[in-house]
């Protein structure tokens, strides 16, 4: 994954299938205090409805400081931009 493909999946609803998944969390494992990352990997796993979505929630709300963004980022359909 290059800084392109990073920045676009913020600026778009995030990853969407798991194979992308994969580079976020390999992402995750090398640069552990990026909280971007663990917005991405929380909306993947969202989009794909993966079931470690709840577990991941409650680990990644510890490394992300600001919680309100968490939500909204949650929150936000990929026709709200």
């Amino acid at each position: 994954m290059n800084r392109n493909d990073f920045l676009q999946m913020i600026e778009s609803s995030g990853p969407s299938d798991r194979a992308t998944i994969g580079e976020v969390n390999e992402l995750i494992s090398i640069f552990p205090y990026i909280q971007s990352a663990y917005l991405l990997l929380l909306k993947g796993l969202q989009n794909t409805a993966d079931v470690k979505f709840e577990n991941q929630l409650r680990i990644s709300a510890m490394h992300i400081a600001d919680r309100e963004v968490l939500y909204y980022f949650l929150k936000r359909t990929p026709e709200e931009k």
